[in-house]
């Protein structure tokens, strides 16, 4: 938590003091600037005794109403703006110590994340991209907690307002601070990079996610590669080889930073990286519950000559989530046998691929969220699971493509096709362009349309046989973790139900992507 001084708050915002009745001069008679805040709160119900309340201003709230309220919880300051300072807000509070008076709260939230997190000296990775960014999140924080105490974005809080509650969480005994960037549009990410300042920046990949409102796949770029406008020059910057875009923008860079690549392939002709480093997996093997490589590097390091690497999930997304892990935990000088140590120790957060015994049925529920590229990693990892098992697709919508989402869904219907998928139900407006994609790669299986949720229920229920492996997917519009509920309800009449995954907290909303 972040304890920072009246000074420091003012520094920090720009912001003065306000000269009410009962105000910190008055009682004081030092102008109360040497106060210390316990923490920041900009939520009344975890306000603590000695912490500074900040009022911020939203579309279905104002932290101005409830001042007095923050005040009767113990907080010994308060930052409001400029319009709450005119009003009658601030009358009959008592005698609060201190009211810094700034232009925007919102802003002055950033400033002082920005300001606290240049006193703090754990460094910070930051995480952003298309798809993948709180997996690889925690497979950072995972690889790294073997040796270092970690703090990390929680839930959803990677936008312009969780961002900045998250560094001032990190306290100064932490040695490493990885955070989560999102967005929806040009420009945020420059904000987070500039409030993070981070020393090592990562980029997962280039998708079609938020399409609709950028336009194209190189706009997606473009606003991605705004993460690095809060590095210093010589900065490490962690990006994804496999990517076109990527693989790129490395190039572009790599004479102003330190740049490593990760990759799920064999890398080809090592000598052209022109002083980047590579880490990329050899000999994967993926199966029903787990992931193993052999871990390679160029140039080679000694301690990760032939190093073996075990991940207690399946995928080979998530090989290259723990490959950016060990990129992340080498720049900081670990030692990569323990780094993969801590990547065997990963749990999953959420409706992400959670595997899930229903009587005979086994379920990847992975509800969270969807875009092209989470749909196509998906179903190649059930397929690579599969070890014979029939395969079924409960496929919600993909939400945010704009022009993008006929292509984007048949693409999906051809991919589930190519993988062999015997059975597909496909709810949404564009159900019918994934059977469509479907239809064009086989007809040995069937693909359904369904534009109501409790109509491809009834079907899949009466669809499923035992020992098929069925996969849950779809953007957070469509909820189709009730399809999964749906499931484990109806097999948990004759036998109970079993996790065999991880982390069932299913987080809902509030994220960027």
């Amino acid at each position: 938590m972040a304890r920072l001084t009246l000074n420091q708050v003012l520094a920090f915002t720009k912001g003065y003091l306000h000269k009410a009745p009962g105000s910190a001069k008055e009682q004081t008679g030092l102008d109360g600037r040497d106060l210390v805040f316990q923490d920041v709160s900009t939520d009344t119900r975890t306000v603590g005794q000695g912490d500074l309340f900040l009022a911020l201003r939203g579309a279905k709230f104002d932290g101005h109403e409830f001042l007095a309220q923050a005040v009767a919880s113990g907080a010994t300051g308060l930052v409001v703006d400029e319009t709450a300072a005119a009003s009658d807000c601030l009358h009959g509070l008592g005698m609060t110590p201190a009211i810094v008076v700034v232009q925007d709260t919102l802003a002055a939230l950033q400033d002082l994340a920005a300001g606290y997190r240049r006193t703090l000296p754990a460094p910070v990775i930051a995480i952003t991209g298309s798809v993948g960014k709180t997996s690889t999140r925690g497979m950072v924080a995972a690889c790294l907690k073997p040796t270092l105490q970690v703090c990390q974005t929680q839930a959803n809080n990677n936008n312009e307002i969780g961002l900045p509650k998250t560094l001032l969480a990190a306290t100064p005994q932490d040695q490493a601070i990885v955070l989560e960037m999102g967005m929806r549009g040009r420009g945020e990410i420059e904000l987070l990079s500039k409030i993070a300042q981070p020393d090592i920046a990562l980029i997962t990949n280039i998708g079609v996610a938020h399409i609709e409102r950028l336009g194209s796949q190189e706009a997606i770029f473009q606003a991605k590669a705004e993460i690095i406008a809060g590095l210093a020059p010589g900065a490490r910057v962690v990006l994804n080889a496999d990517d076109p875009y990527l693989k790129a923008f490395a190039r572009d860079i790599c004479h102003l930073y330190q740049v490593s690549l990760v990759s799920t392939e064999h890398p080809g002709n090592l000598p052209d990286l022109d002083g980047m480093t590579l880490f990329w997996a050899d000999q994967l093997d993926l199966t029903g519950q787990q992931s193993t490589y052999v871990l390679k590097t160029w140039p080679e390091r000694p301690d990760a000559s032939c190093l073996p690497v075990q991940l207690p999930v399946p995928g080979r997304h998530m090989v290259s989530n723990s490959l950016f892990g060990l990129a992340v935990a080498a720049g900081l000088g670990m030692d990569l046998a323990t780094a993969a140590a801590g990547a065997a120790q990963f749990e999953n957060t959420g409706n992400r691929q959670r595997l899930l015994t229903a009587g005979p049925i086994l379920v990847m529920d992975d509800s969270y969220n969807a875009s092209p590229e989470s749909m196509l990693a998906a179903l190649a990892t059930l397929q690579a699971i599969s070890e014979g098992r029939r395969l079924v697709a409960a496929l919600g919508g993909m939400l945010e493509l704009g022009t993008y989402a006929a292509r984007g869904h048949f693409t999906v219907g051809e991919a589930a096709a190519r993988h062999g998928f015997a059975v597909v139900l496909a709810l949404g407006p564009y159900a019918a362009d994934v059977k469509a994609g479907f239809d064009s790669v086989t007809q040995q299986g069937s693909c359904a349309v369904f534009s109501e949720q409790p109509a491809l229920v009834q079907h899949l229920l009466s669809t499923l046989q035992p020992d098929d492996l069925l996969l849950v997917k779809g953007s957070r519009g469509f909820a189709m973790e009730r399809v999964t509920e749906a499931v484990l309800d109806f097999w948990s009449r004759s036998e109970s139900s079993t996790e065999v995954g991880h982390d069932t907290d299913n987080r809902q909303g509030g994220f960027r992507s």
